[in-house]
């Protein structure tokens, strides 16, 4: 059984080669002259000897993550699954969603929905063929402005160690949302009790904040919540983060990134 060295190794070999939509590849070619998201995955992981091989098209690997038990999750039923794909090194992040580019569907929907895949480099950014006109690389997963819905890992290729079974695995540096909402401490604005609400609840997801429902009103419950996440973050996830009840552009990113919600915002 290859290591996800081996895999992941093959693909950085072909790191400048050009995007071509259907380009063909064969298994027996070291050197193909370009690739498009699928055909990158298939035949790295051909050619590193992993078992069963994977199909061809994106929407089809979707479904082969499903049929061999290695799917990660669906956003839908999952909601922290993208999140915790992108702390994996050599995970599999999806996109399959129907023809209106923005609603996660079943990959067994064929021809009524797209796809994209990449391979996880387990500290925000992904290898992929993305698009024409970029070439096979390193790119942002920034889930703030990349819409991602399922992720997996491949069949017949050794993890080693494993994968982390939850959202609270150690996780890299996220991609932080910049929005004027946050420019001031505490939300302070016209709707500032809608984005206290917002982050009560986030709290109350990371089961920090003890409260039957937001409420909107920042006051010593919160407070104490958000102080005691933002010491996680700075004791588990960012040394030097700054534990002052300050709800801004940081603390939010943390917040949406440690709870899977980036893509709601």
């Amino acid at each position: 059984m290859p290591s996800i060295d081996d895999v992941l190794n093959i693909m950085r070999s072909q790191i400048g080669k050009p995007y071509r939509f259907g380009a063909p590849v064969s298994l027996n070619d070291p050197n193909p002259p370009a690739f498009d998201c699928s055909a990158l995955i298939y035949w790295a992981c051909g050619r590193a000897g992993a078992t069963p091989l994977l199909p061809r098209v994106s929407m089809f690997q979707h479904q082969a993550f499903i049929d061999n038990g290695t799917l990660l999750g669906d956003i839908r039923t999952d909601p922290g699954v993208v999140a915790r794909t992108l702390a994996i090194r050599g995970a599999i992040i999806i996109r399959t969603v129907l023809s209106d580019g923005r609603t996660p569907c079943d990959p067994a929907q064929g021809n009524a929905s797209r796809s994209h895949i990449a391979i996880s480099m387990g500290d925000g950014t992904i290898l992929e063929a993305q698009q024409t006109g970029k070439p096979v690389g390193i790119y942002s997963a920034n889930p703030q402005l990349r819409l991602w819905t399922a992720g997996g890992r491949l069949p017949g290729v050794n993890y080693g160690g494993g994968l982390p079974g939850n959202a609270h695995a150690r996780l890299g540096r996220p991609h932080l949302l910049h929005d004027f909402r946050t420019d001031t401490k505490n939300y302070r604005g016209p709707d500032r009790m809608s984005w206290v609400s917002r982050m009560q609840q986030l709290l109350i997801e990371r089961r920090l904040l003890n409260i039957a429902a937001p409420t909107g009103f920042f006051r010593d419950l919160t407070q104490n919540a958000l102080l005691a996440f933002q010491r996680d973050v700075a004791n588990n996830h960012q040394a030097g983060f700054a534990v002052d009840a300050d709800c801004g552009p940081q603390t939010w990113g943390w917040l949406l990134y440690l709870t899977g919600h980036g893509l709601e915002e």
